[in-house]
C-alpha cells in the first residue's frame, strides 16, 4: 500500500516494514494522520536502512523521529521495521 503525504513525500508499506521517500526539503509532520504510518500493536518503527549514509555518499543518517513530531530528512528515503 501506499500513500503521498505532500507533494514531495511518498509513504509505501509492506507488512512490518515502511519506505518513505521524500524528493524535497526536510519536513516536520507535527500530526500525522495516516494510518500507513501507525507501527503494529505495542511495537515501534525502527531505522533499518537510509540512502543518507556515507556508503551512499550521503552526509550521514539522520535519524527519523517516529513519536511525536515526525522528521524526515530532505532528498531521502529511509526504510523502518517495526519493533517489539
Amino acid at each position: 500500500m501506499g500513500s503521498a503525504l505532500t507533494d514531495d513525500v511518498l509513504v509505501l508499506r509492506y507488512q512490518r516494514r515502511v519506505l518513505i521517500v521524500n524528493l524535497g526539503d526536510e519536513i516536520r509532520l507535527d500530526i500525522v494522520n495516516e494510518p500507513l504510518l501507525a507501527p503494529p500493536l505495542d511495537e515501534y518503527w525502527d531505522l533499518l536502512w537510509s540512502s543518507d549514509s556515507p556508503e551512499y555518499g550521503g552526509p550521514g543518517i539522520t535519524p527519523v523521529n517516529t513519536r511525536g513530531t515526525w522528521v524526515v530528512p530532505a532528498r531521502a528515503a529511509v526504510l523502518l521495521t517495526a519493533r517489539p
